[in-house]
């Protein structure tokens, strides 16, 4: 039992009131003054008026007359026992009655008392089960109480939660299961917490202070649920009892599978299953045409509280899925589910233990309800597959294998000693660890990836094309290789410092799978045959850069493909630059676009030139199973040329980028590598004085195109790819010969000896001397274009962008022209042509 004594505060007033205070005490009168206990604010309403005075011990009292009303204390939720009141009257004998009323407000006590001018304490001891008292003016006058003293009648608990009640399979014992609360209508102070008896899995947990924990090592498959009850004592021994489930749910499971992707439109019927994610029987997202996702399996609208129900989110990676932070959905997405669109997170299925990844890529705002994710799926279980050979040789045969099915990446393979040996066609093959049993073979003619460990106890073979009477660039697919295996053949490494090429004598000499060498075959045909254990793995290589070598070769080194399979150089080229390929004849290069191929192929050797000293870094992640189809390179503004004789063609691939510099980019550009091979053309453009064979270029009206050959002959410049919007004019600086290229090839003669910059490559119609068009005068006065046409007829002006892009077209008269130019501002290009003869002037239009 506890008694507490209340500290009235003192409202003197002639006027209707209403006075409460956060302990739920509340005096009441029949209206228009309030008293809040935070600040002790007055509100009045009505007429009348408010005074305070500490006319007792306390500083304050509470106040009513006859006037207006009765003064009531309401403790309705819980019922008290009134022990005594101090009141102060107007007078002496000034007389009040006192009602003690049940929470229906039914009179369980009256009594009518005689008060003083002084506060005087009256005595109500017995008045039980009361939770109202009401305090009335019988006589004349007004009155002040001052003090209550009650004693409050302890309620048993009504109710106990427990936050949590569930744990997962292999949760160990102690693990907590969660926290318990009560509820509880008086002041409930603290709570004790036992196990009840009924319970027949109470002995599976135990409770430290309002906390319960297992004590059972979670097992999903031999139970996945357990029955206790629990009960919560007050302090005055009352209690209440609850039986509680405790669930265990099944390990969790990681979706890493393929990525899909799922769409909702807008103000589709999403009642229908083919605008529902139905990711498992239990959760099936969609979305009404507004607000935010659900699970229409288990809810028929969105809550903002909870939905999509039996899911939590958080941002992060699936990788971390069991350090991360999960939230309901709106809370993770900040109430602002737009803002989550690109960003990575973690769904979590809670019922099923179910984690994958998902990243919204649109929202619609507003009306309508269209959303888009991407998410993972379910991961596929990995095989032990073996190979038996049973209809042929051909990897790729479901039959071949004990399992009836082609390896995937994430399966493990045997190959033991049988009568047909697998062979990897031109399609390639994946596994998890690879091992070939003793008296086995395994050959390769297309790539290989494995992505676990190699055991070779047996023989590997990959069959690798070379051609005979060239030299070509090779690297190592196989550990542990000398120079042995080419024995009767020419072998070569580089050196960069010196640019030289380097005889490989000793037939002892190690290998090193990631450089490359110059091998030149003369003692096969067709087929290089590599015996080893495949590599697989990170490579490491360091490259070297060196001014004071040859100016046109700084900085190139020699790497090898180490792997048996394909390198995607699109994962390297940014930190790298280009690549270069050789054919035997002629270089080739590709940096994100180019003639050259994106792909390395396997067991081949390549050049590098980024510019400075450091290391090659290849890992697996570099490795793609197949080269893919050639990029049509078809980029907007992109211009590729080839010069050629009757023999060999070579190329320049030219790109106008706004992001690039009229310099050399590393991430853009790459050298031209002339080669040393006879009656070879080659066609590359002048930066600087460098030899460029991809140039990317900003915005500009001519490049310098350069043209050698070993050999004198006559060649030929066409465009093989024009995604130029402008017009292509060749001018050769040797006969003074202009000639559109977006209309017809170029053939010229060439002499050996002559200067290499033959060419200027024009991207607006040229200037041509003639002295009635040099008279014409062109310029600009802000967006104004004045034209003298000096009386010349049949004059065509053209207006072009700095990229060739046609931007006016128009016929000119044969006086002065003022021409209004609703154009951009920036730097044009302006050409007046009779058809025969042009004149080009650059202007500035403000």
């Amino acid at each position: 039992m506890k008694k507490i004594t209340i500290i009235i505060l003192s409202i003197i007033a002639f006027g209707s009131f209403t006075f409460s205070q956060s302990n739920t005490i509340t005096f009441t009168s029949n209206s228009g003054f309030t008293w809040s206990e935070n600040g002790h604010s007055f509100t009045r309403s009505g007429e009348g008026y408010i005074w305070t005075s500490p006319v007792h011990s306390s500083p304050y009292s509470f106040g009513c007359n006859t006037s207006y009303g009765t003064c009531q204390v309401d403790k309705s939720l819980n019922p008290f026992e009134l022990n005594s009141i101090y009141i102060v009257g107007s007078w002496n004998g000034f007389s009040v009655r006192i009602k003690g009323l049940n929470a229906s407000s039914s009179q369980l006590y009256s009594q009518d008392i005689s008060v003083t001018s002084s506060f005087v304490k009256y005595d109500f001891s017995g008045w039980t089960g009361i939770s109202k008292i009401q305090v009335t003016a019988i006589s004349n006058g007004w009155f002040v109480i001052d003090d209550i003293e009650y004693t409050n009648m302890n309620v048993a608990p009504s109710n106990i939660t427990l936050d949590n009640s569930s744990v997962f399979d292999g949760d160990p014992s102690g693990t907590t299961v969660g926290t318990f609360s009560t509820t509880d209508t008086e002041d409930p102070g603290s709570h004790t917490y036992t196990f009840a008896s009924g319970g027949i899995d109470n002995s599976s947990f135990t409770i430290e202070g309002n906390t319960l924990k297992t004590a059972f090592t979670a097992n999903y498959a031999t139970k996945s649920s357990y029955l206790i009850k629990v009960r919560s004592t007050d302090q005055g021994s009352l209690y209440f009892e609850k039986d509680l489930t405790i669930t265990v749910n099944p390990a969790a499971i990681i979706w890493d599978g393929p990525v899909i992707t799922f769409s909702k439109g807008d103000y589709v019927d999403w009642t229908l299953e083919a605008n529902q994610d139905r990711m498992t029987d239990n959760v099936w997202i969609t979305r009404a045409d507004n607000q935010g996702i659900f699970n229409i399996n288990t809810e028929s609208s969105y809550s903002y509280s909870y939905s999509p129900e039996d899911t939590e989110w958080a941002t992060g990676s699936l990788g971390d899925f069991a350090s991360l932070s999960y939230e309901p959905w709106e809370d993770w997405a900040l109430y602002y589910p737009p803002g989550t669109v690109g960003v990575n997170a973690v769904m979590h299925i809670i019922s099923e233990n179910i984690y994958m990844s998902i990243k919204f890529t649109f929202w619609k705002s507003g009306g309508g309800g269209g959303f888009t994710y991407e998410r993972s799926t379910p991961g596929i279980t990995a095989q032990d597959l073996a190979w038996t050979g049973a209809t042929d040789t051909d990897w790729g045969t479901p039959s071949n294998w004990d399992l009836s099915a082609v390896p995937t990446a994430i399966d493990n393979v045997t190959i033991p000693s049988v009568t047909n040996d697998p062979i990897i066609d031109w399609q390639g093959a994946e596994c998890n660890n690879l091992t070939i049993e003793s008296g086995a073979s395994l050959h390769a003619d297309g790539a290989l990836i494995t992505n676990g460990t190699v055991t070779n106890n047996g023989t590997f073979i990959i069959n690798a094309m070379h051609s005979t009477g060239v030299w070509e660039l090779i690297g190592i697919p196989v550990a542990d290789q000398t120079a042995n295996i080419f024995l009767g053949n020419y072998l070569q490494t580089y050196t960069e410092a010196t640019d030289t090429w380097n005889q490989v004598i000793e037939p002892t000499t190690a290998l090193d799978p990631g450089l490359g060498y110059a091998l030149w075959e003369n003692t096969k045909v067709g087929i290089m045959t590599y015996t080893g254990t495949p590599n697989t793995g990170d490579y490491s290589r360091t490259f070297t850069y060196t001014p004071a070598g040859n100016p046109l070769h700084y900085g190139f080194n020699l790497m090898g493909n180490p792997y048996p399979s394909y390198i995607d150089w699109s994962t390297l080229n940014v930190t790298y630059g280009a690549i270069y390929h050789y054919d035997g004849y002629s270089y080739s290069s590709w940096n994100g676009t180019g003639l050259g191929s994106q792909y390395v192929n396997p067991s081949e050797g390549f050049m590098i030139a980024p510019g400075s000293s450091g290391t090659l870094n290849l890992t697996n992640d570099c490795r793609v199973l197949t080269a893919a189809a050639k990029s049509s390179n078809a980029n907007v503004n992109t211009i590729s040329l080839s010069a050629g004789n009757e023999s060999y063609t070579d190329g320049v691939y030219i790109v106008f980028n706004e992001s690039a510099t009229s310099s050399f980019d590393l991430q853009y550009d790459a050298w031209k590598i002339l080669t040393t091979e006879d009656n070879i053309p080659q066609l590359f453009t002048l930066s600087n004085e460098q030899q460029l064979s991809i140039d990317q270029q900003p915005a500009c009206d001519q490049l310098a195109l350069g043209f050698t050959c070993m050999n004198s002959g006559t060649f030929t410049i066409a465009q093989q790819l024009n995604n130029f919007s402008g017009v292509l004019f060749l001018e050769d600086l040797k006969t003074g010969t202009i000639h559109d290229l977006s209309k017809s090839s170029y053939t010229f003669d060439w002499n050996v000896g002559e200067d290499i910059h033959r060419f200027n490559l024009h991207f607006s119609p040229m200037s041509i001397n003639n002295a009635t068009f040099q008279r014409l005068s062109i310029y600009t006065v802000g967006d104004i274009l004045f034209v003298n046409n000096a009386k010349i007829e049949n004059l065509t002006l053209s207006v072009f962008d700095l990229i060739g892009k046609q931007v006016m077209n128009r016929k000119l008269n044969q006086t002065n022209n003022e021409i209004p130019l609703t154009i951009d501002s920036g730097v044009y290009l302006v050409t007046v042509s009779n058809g025969t003869t042009y004149k080009t002037q650059k202007v500035y239009v403000k």
